[in-house]
């Protein structure tokens, strides 16, 4: 059974409730968050940087042109879906729906260039680059002069910092943000605000300063320091859930092979209990939400402090709920998710990828497949819902291996509440399996892009992989097993 988390109605309904946005003078910088992305909730990272600026003094306005633009056209509402990522990214297909949103797009573009702050900010990650490109042309036509600053997961790829940076050509001010951006852009904000020269480093890329193999530090700011992210600058009631983002750490535990996170965040580092707690009490008291949604990678990386909140909020009667990303982990007990439980806890995702020990090893998930079913098992039995990812097709695994996975999931049915994807292996840059490409034998085939789904290495090709897909989705379906929309096959289509 497939659950739909993206209902157009939802979409028309709250196009019918819009409030216009009006964009401010003076800015020092107006901070866009471009489509595509679900707008499940605010943008936490234009808000969170927001709140660090203006705490500082720098005049701040956050546009989230992601939902604006949505709102304005919900007969399209399902390209904003994860599956229809192709609409936005292949040349011909994006080329169609920019059309249709062109009007909307230009009165936003006109817009900014009235406004003219001193600097546009672009939080960017993978998927937005062509939209970006075409916004920045048009900007551009319009006779915008401003500083131009792009921020995001996107930044860390030096593809896709080619791709951002085309339509400027030897436009002066503009430069990237690689990993924390607090610091890198306050530096480079007050460099335009003074007038003044500002060079490269501590996490700030100016642009034509690089090379592909270019790697700049990142500073690293006690999260305990940060002010609190500033959901007052985006819509309160636009987003089609009730929760609000939070963040309890930055970074990560593990370096699986195919994810970036631990590349773009550097070190691992986490926000005390008490100063989780506060930010809840201030959200609950000031916006009336309870629910909440912590975007950790994995929102149980540290149990101490973890625990530590939940016995605060049992002892405040503090009555929220949270769900998140969450790791397997041996060290978590029975009582140990039963005080979560009691805290809010309603919902943990689980990347459990794989149900081969052998296949798991070659990721560097550092987790077995006895692990991963007492976690699976205990959360369930605590009232947790449990949600699982999984991957086909990373480099080595074979028809046994994916057998074993099939196995796994009838074996811990009782104890698996959905299953959020099945993706075939992903190749992305800047990670551990990038790096060893190489030495791994993955073959390209002359495609554009060595990233993505165009990739093979002896039978594991897109064809096998999608197999592969189709293999376990058959296995969940036969469990009965509810999965959500975006998985499976949708991302070939």
């Amino acid at each position: 059974m497939k659950i739909d988390d993206f209902l157009p109605a939802q979409v028309e309904r709250l196009a019918r409730e819009k409030r216009p946005v009006a964009l401010h003078a003076d800015l020092d910088l107006l901070l866009v968050n471009p489509p595509p992305w679900m707008p499940l909730t605010p943008p936490l990272g234009c808000v969170a940087l927001a709140g660090y600026l203006l705490d500082r003094g720098l005049g701040v306005q956050v546009l989230d042109l992601n939902l604006e633009l949505l709102l304005q056209h919900p007969e399209l509402a399902t390209l904003w879906r994860m599956e229809q990522a192709a609409a936005w990214a292949e040349a011909e297909r994006s080329a169609q729906l920019f059309s249709r949103l062109a009007p909307a797009v230009e009165a936003w573009a006109r817009a900014i260039v009235q406004a003219a702050p001193r600097c546009l900010g672009f939080s960017v990650m993978g998927g937005k680059q062509r939209f970006v490109r075409a916004f920045l042309t048009q900007l551009l036509e319009l006779g915008y002069e401003g500083g131009v600053l792009f921020g995001g997961p996107a930044c860390i790829n030096y593809g896709l910092r080619q791709e951002l940076a085309a339509p400027l050509g030897r436009h002066e001010r503009v430069a990237f943000v690689l990993g924390e951006g607090e610091g890198a852009a306050l530096r480079f904000l007050d460099s335009l605000r003074k007038g003044r020269p500002v060079s490269t480093g501590e996490g700030l890329l100016l642009l034509g300063d690089e090379s592909p193999d270019l790697r700049l530090p990142t500073g690293h700011l006690p999260l305990d320091d940060l002010p609190r992210p500033r959901f007052d600058l985006v819509p309160s009631h636009g987003y089609l859930t009730e929760a609000l983002p939070l963040e309890w750490s930055r970074g990560c535990v593990g370096r699986c092979a195919f994810c970036d996170v631990a590349t773009m965040w550097g070190g691992f580092r986490i926000k005390s209990a008490g100063k989780r707690l506060a930010e809840l009490e201030h959200l609950v008291g000031t916006t009336g939400t309870t629910v909440f949604t912590p975007a950790d990678p994995a929102l149980n990386s540290a149990r101490r402090p973890l625990l530590e909140l939940c016995r605060a909020l049992v002892a405040r009667g503090l009555a929220v709920t949270w769900s998140g990303h969450a790791v397997v982990s041996k060290l978590y007990t029975a009582e140990d998710y039963r005080l979560m439980r009691s805290a809010g806890c309603r919902h943990l995702e689980f990347g459990v990828e794989s149900g081969s020990d052998r296949v798991l090893a070659a990721m560097g998930k550092h987790r077995t497949v006895a692990e991963a079913e007492q976690t699976l098992r205990l959360c369930h039995e605590s009232g947790i819902h449990t949600t699982l990812y999984l991957i086909v097709g990373f480099p080595g695994e074979d028809r046994d291996d994916l057998e074993a996975s099939a196995a796994f999931l009838r074996r811990n049915r009782a104890w698996i509440d959905s299953v959020r994807s099945v993706n075939a292996l992903y190749l992305q840059r800047e990670t551990p399996l990038w790096e060893r490409r190489g030495s791994l034998g993955l073959e390209f085939g002359g495609a554009e892009s060595h990233e993505g789904h165009h990739w093979s290495v002896g039978s594991n090709t897109l064809e096998e992989r999608q197999y592969r897909v189709r293999r376990l989705l058959e296995v969940i379906d036969e469990l009965g097993i509810p999965y959500h929309l975006a998985a499976g096959l949708d991302e070939f289509s």
